[in-house]
């Protein structure tokens, strides 16, 4: 319609000329209207950036003057991963395959180029981008990631800590329905295909503890487990012993969490057994 323009990029989007008209968003799944006020030569953008199956109404003095359904049917819709990391986007790669293949749409995803050539052998469907650049005609585009704060909601329909790392890319997409993606498929092709170490072995980060998720006994513990299951010859050491101050102080942190919780439960049992006496 004359005046009115319309989009799907980062929320939806909706530009009115000037009059009397009233902008309303709705969210058709959960039958709720998210948004609707007066709008007079401006664009109207939703506060949520996440799919969302919305319904985009203007209305010129409370008469309908166009609607539309989001569609995403064989059109151009992004996909922005974050640069600079490489765990998280192989744990989320596979939702997005799963999107595509749900909405038959156009799918472009923008990320690092090295990245990209991780996949671009097992997903020939898939168009992929420099991190900045963007297709003409797009319609859609929403943006992957883990955000903060963790109530973030404006990005993410849920707190990822609970929900998942991996599954936070379901979220975004819509994709959240309880189950897991479709097994990761990431061809590697190196120019040099000479095997540079006979027999089975593990890679893994020197470091090993980078997200902090584990320490360096446990690290080494994993070490020694697949050494003797495996019979894998050590090619690097193991991580030095932790300084023993520290992992004091880790103890008491992990001790003292442990006893609120434990008091915690204690006092509901409590509270229960009361109820029911």
């Amino acid at each position: 319609m004359a005046g009115i323009s319309f989009d799907f990029n980062y929320g939806a989007r909706v530009t009115v000329p000037q009059g009397e008209y009233r902008v309303r968003f709705i969210d058709r799944k959960a039958c709720l209207t998210v948004y609707d006020a007066p709008a007079s030569g401006v664009l109207v953008a939703s506060s949520k950036k996440y799919f969302i199956d919305f319904r985009i109404e203007v209305y010129e003095k409370d008469k309908m003057i166009f609607a539309h359904d989001l569609d995403l049917r064989s059109q151009k819709v992004l996909l922005k991963f974050p640069v600079g990391i490489l765990g998280d986007i192989l744990a989320w790669f596979p939702y997005a395959e799963a999107f595509r293949q749900k909405h038959g749409c156009q799918l472009y995803c923008a990320m690092d180029e090295e990245l990209a050539d991780l996949f671009k052998p097992a997903y020939p469907k898939i168009h992929f981008l420099k991190p900045e650049e963007r297709p003409e005609g797009l319609y859609a585009s929403y943006y992957m990631g883990i955000f903060f704060p963790c109530d973030d909601r404006l990005h993410q329909p849920s707190d990822f800590r609970i929900r998942g790392l991996h599954q936070n890319a379901a979220m975004i997409l819509g994709l959240d329905e309880g189950g897991e993606p479709p097994q990761l498929s990431v061809k590697l092709l190196p120019k040099d295909k000479t095997r540079k170490i006979a027999g089975p072995y593990v890679c893994t980060d020197r470091q090993f503890e980078c997200s902090r998720y584990i320490t360096p006994e446990a690290v080494n513990k994993v070490i020694d487990k697949l050494m003797a299951d495996y019979q894998l010859d050590p090619l690097a050491p193991k991580q030095p012993a932790p300084d023993k101050a520290a992992s004091a102080e880790a103890e008491s942190i992990a001790s003292a969490a442990i006893n609120k919780t434990t008091a915690a439960k204690t006092t509901g049992k409590a509270k229960k057994a009361r109820i029911r006496k």
